[in-house]
């Protein structure tokens, strides 16, 4: 298990701050705007390592996601017991804590 190291970029104009593992194999850059951004250590292709920005995977930016209503309203009865159901058969990462 990885330590974790928090640090504060006071003089940064892009980011506030970041959220690491010692490793340096993932880390958390938080935004000047207050907004997190997940880097993974990836393998590239000349065995060398680098650092891939999973913001790239994800259909709108996160700052959408956390502000901009991308999610639609309530579901009915029918659409809650299909989502639901589709849950509960997807594996899924440990939530926030």
């Amino acid at each position: 298990m990885d330590n974790i190291i928090v640090g504060r970029y006071d003089r940064d104009p892009e980011a506030q701050g970041v959220v690491k593992a010692e490793s340096g194999r993932w880390q958390v850059v938080v935004d000047k705007e207050g907004y997190p951004h997940l880097w993974v250590e990836v393998s590239l292709e000349d065995g060398q390592k680098g650092m891939f920005c999973v913001d790239y995977m994800l259909p709108v930016p996160i700052k959408d996601l956390m502000d901009g209503g991308c999610f639609g309203g309530e579901l009915s009865p029918e659409e809650e017991a299909e989502a639901q159901a589709e849950c509960e058969a997807e594996a899924h990462p440990p939530c926030p804590r």
